[in-house]
């Protein structure tokens, strides 16, 4: 029977420290538990993993016009609830409801980029999303790291009962909707507290509830969840290469490279000549208008300084998400604005998913240049970014 190794990803992920883990048979019953370094677990198996509630921000969001967005977009669209700058962070969102909000898992970029290269999981689903909270039903998961998710988000809570119960009256008196009940869950190893408490601080109907297992819950979650493996940790085709059946092909390529090869250096010598010259020439511009900076790149030193100055000054750059937006809704028809599926940002571009039958708008009128491929079938994802 196929097993399946899960792993949870707590602020140790990063670091190489201990990650609790369980391992579980296709109908989801447990055959071990455990808590190892990365380089200890059990091998042969399919790693899924769950990030750990206290390293996740989950939200919901209303999204423009019900359009999703993805990458530096959401995390824009997210500024004010972040700690972090919106760079920093990682976002992605589920599909919107009929409301036109859509649930929202956020985390650190960097932390999440580090846990990846230790634990290499092939899903990696967020703890909160597990329970079936709704504005109507709160659950309560009472572990070694309680948190309380309602139908707006997740909330983070102390093991000091008094404390947790404090934040539970906060986040209920900001709820748009007074939820009927709440269900305490305790954990595989910590009992749940006593709901007669929670009752009388909330003023709620408070109901104990089965175990939460985040394993088998993320199991028994894993094809609808939300996975965090999307935009830059997305995961795309592979494929192998038979070196064997290709090697009369390369020692061909080879030797034909070999005969070109004198003439290629040539021309490359002449242009380095040539490149140095001018890299010489900005180095000495960058110096005189930028003299306390240390030279590495002065093209790419001298657009960054101006931009910063730009931004310190409350001007914004041509390659800002919002004036690439506002250029491109000046050349958009009606008809194609309402029609634009999703909206992305991502390196100073602008990227619209717009149907393969509207008409191409003038992009070079508003001062963008444009690129465009083929996405799902019926659409086009185009490319905008300023013109230098």
């Amino acid at each position: 029977m196929s097993e399946t190794l899960w792993i949870k990803l707590t602020a140790a992920a990063a670091t190489g420290a201990p990650l609790p883990w369980v391992r579980l048979d296709a109908a989801g019953r447990v055959r071990a538990r455990g808590c190892d370094r990365v380089d200890r677990l059990p091998v042969g198996l399919p790693r899924q993993a769950v990030v750990a509630a206290e390293q996740v921000l989950w939200t919901r969001l209303t999204l423009p016009g019900g359009r999703a967005l993805r990458g530096p977009a959401l995390a824009y669209a997210l500024e004010e609830r972040l700690v972090d700058e919106p760079e920093a962070v990682h976002a992605v969102a589920a599909r919107a409801g009929p409301d036109g909000r859509a649930a929202v898992a956020v985390t650190a970029r960097d932390w999440f980029a580090a846990a990846l290269a230790t634990v290499r999981p092939v899903r990696v689903l967020v703890e909160p999303a597990l329970l079936p909270a709704s504005a109507e039903e709160w659950h309560l998961v009472w572990t070694e790291a309680p948190f309380l998710v309602t139908g707006e988000g997740a909330v983070q809570l102390s093991l000091d009962e008094a404390e947790a119960r404090d934040l539970g009256r906060l986040a209920l008196s900001r709820a748009p909707l007074r939820p009927a009940r709440l269900i305490v869950h305790g954990g595989p190893d910590r009992p749940p507290p006593l709901p007669e408490q929670w009752r009388d601080s909330l003023g709620i109907v408070v109901e104990v509830g089965a175990i939460f297992d985040w394993a088998a819950a993320a199991q028994a979650n894993a094809g609808q969840g939300l996975n965090l493996l999307q935009g830059e940790f997305g995961q795309g085709p592979r494929w192998r290469l038979d070196s064997r059946a290709w090697q009369p092909v390369i020692g061909l390529a080879a030797a034909l490279l070999s005969i070109n090869a004198l003439g290629w250096l040539a021309g490359v010598g002449l242009d380095a000549w040539q490149a140095e010259r001018l890299r010489a020439s900005n180095r000495a511009m960058f110096v005189a208008t930028f003299p306390a900076t240390r030279v590495v790149d002065p093209v790419l030193q001298m657009r960054r300084l101006v931009a910063e100055r730009r931004h310190a000054a409350g001007a914004a750059t041509a390659g800002d998400f919002l004036p690439l937006w506002a250029h491109a809704g000046e050349v958009l028809p009606a008809g194609a604005r309402a029609a634009v599926r999703e909206v992305g940002f991502e390196n100073g571009r602008l990227i619209l998913l717009l149907p393969a039958a509207a008409a191409t708008p003038s992009w070079e009128d508003a001062g963008l240049r444009a690129g465009q491929r083929p996405a799902e079938a019926g659409w086009v994802e185009w490319n905008l970014e300023a013109q230098p």
